[in-house]
């Protein structure tokens, strides 16, 4: 029972933090928040005594398992649905102030004797670095929206960010953007962020027209949904949707009744949320980017096809052929920032490509590395100018670019590498106390050297 309850391994103050098998307590606090709040509505609304009773037990019971996933973002997202169905469901609540009672003392007694409480008062940036970094997370979407108009490619949201946004000093890992919007809509091009934007506002429209209709269940618990959606990356996860997409069944109902209707109630629950939605979406994207050119970058950059990368102001006339043996993972692009802040003119462009045929052919500098220093690479060598200067970086075979005759070749490789060259031969560069890594490989690549 104990390793079902946390798979994860994650604790706080010395306590396990419970995830239910899911993985993530985040994504078991987004499954359980919506459940909670829907079993307070039911301990309100039923008559029956035993069955409203029941209800209010239930709750109780998930509100005390909420708690135990120590997800903030899960308690404030049921926080607030609890509190909007009170509001809906008010006449009822004297009736049920028992229940309610009962539901308060467990939060209540859970959040100080597990310690939660502390756990929620340092939610401040200078008191937790989670905080901080969410925020500072956050504070770079609009810009990766704006830098790579065709998106940076599905499970690309935390490599990009940690390659090409995060602070050069820092080292935090992400896979995400810790925010699913944000995430899907850095990770889209503009039509996608258009379409999440769109369907974002048809749905707020869509429920202000359930809220009216006192549908508390589906208000709430898309409510509760979106919530735990903006605090962690938990809507990847199709078992989260099946709450809220349940709880809209009255809403299709009404829909397929409706296909009768006059053409005056048509205009108020099609036509205008539809209308609402467009302006929304595309004020939205707008908002995206006027935001993105407000920071005032000392660095630009641009997100092409196939996953390239332009780093500086300009077309850029240098490439490099990504490897991540040679240049360092995914965060190759943080070495890159730090070397043309510090080392570059401003004005400046190089190219970063993740294919070999994608380096123009007007290139007055093209850097192969690694892997792709192959005998493949060596026949798109037409293709590039006689002028072409060419850097090979740790190539597993030396001997194929040293006799490349007709070409500026310059070859590093590292001391430590298997099948480094042994002698000095005629543009060799043996880098002493290196292996196939080298960390200086912004300088070899795009740095001045004599041919």
């Amino acid at each position: 029972m104990t390793d079902f309850l946390s798979t994860c391994g994650l604790t706080f103050a010395g306590a396990a933090r419970w995830d239910f098998g899911l993985g993530c307590p985040n994504k078991a606090a987004a499954l359980i928040a919506p459940l909670a709040v829907i079993f307070i509505v039911y301990a309100l609304r039923l008559r029956k005594p035993l069955a409203s009773w029941l209800c209010g037990i239930v709750s109780c019971a998930l509100v005390y398992a909420l708690i135990h996933t120590f997800s903030r973002g899960g308690f404030v997202a049921f926080a607030a649905g609890a509190v909007l169905a009170l509001a809906i469901e008010r006449k009822r609540l004297f009736e049920r102030r028992f229940h309610m009672l009962a539901v308060f003392a467990v939060i209540a007694s859970a959040l100080f004797t597990t310690g939660f409480a502390r756990r929620l008062a340092m939610s401040s940036p200078a008191l937790d670095d989670s905080v901080g970094n969410r925020l500072e997370l956050w504070s770079s979407a609009a810009r990766m929206m704006a830098e790579s108009p065709c998106g940076w490619g599905e499970g690309r949201a935390g490599a990009a960010y940690m390659s090409w946004y995060q602070e050069p000093g820092r080292n935090e890992r992400y896979r995400t953007l810790v925010n699913s919007p944000l995430t899907h809509m850095v990770e889209s091009g503009w039509v996608g962020r258009w379409l999440t934007l769109f369907l974002s506002f048809l749905l707020c429209a869509a429920l202000a027209a359930r809220l009216r209709e006192k549908d508390t269940i589906a208000v709430c618990a898309w409510l509760v949904f979106l919530i735990s959606s903006l605090f962690s990356t938990v809507a990847e996860n199709p078992l989260l949707w099946v709450v809220p997409v349940s709880s809209l069944c009255p809403l299709a109902r009404d829909a397929v009744s409706g296909l009768k209707i006059s053409r005056l109630t048509a205009m108020r629950i099609l036509v205008r949320p539809l209308l609402f939605a467009v302006a929304g979406a595309s004020l939205g994207c707008g908002a995206i980017m006027t935001a993105a050119h407000l920071g005032g970058e000392k660095l630009q950059i641009r997100h092409i096809k196939n996953g390239s990368v332009i780093v500086g102001n300009g077309a850029p006339t240098k490439w490099i052929v990504y490897d991540a043996a040679v240049m360092g993972g995914d965060a190759y692009g943080k070495a890159l920032r730090a070397w043309m802040l510090s080392d570059r003119a401003a004005g400046d462009a190089v190219g970063v490509a993740m294919r070999s045929g994608d380096v123009p052919a007007t290139a007055s500098r093209v850097t192969f590395c690694g892997a792709n220093a192959n005998a493949d690479t060596l026949s798109l060598l037409g293709k590039l100018s006689a002028e072409t200067e060419v850097n090979v970086l740790s190539p597993r075979n030396p001997d194929l670019w040293l006799n490349v005759a007709g070409r500026k070749v310059r070859v590093f490789c590292g001391e430590l590498s298997s099948g480094c060259p042994a002698e000095d031969r005629p543009g060799l560069t043996v880098l002493p106390g290196r292996g196939r890594y080298l960390p200086q490989w912004p300088s070899l690549a795009f740095g001045s050297f004599p041919r």
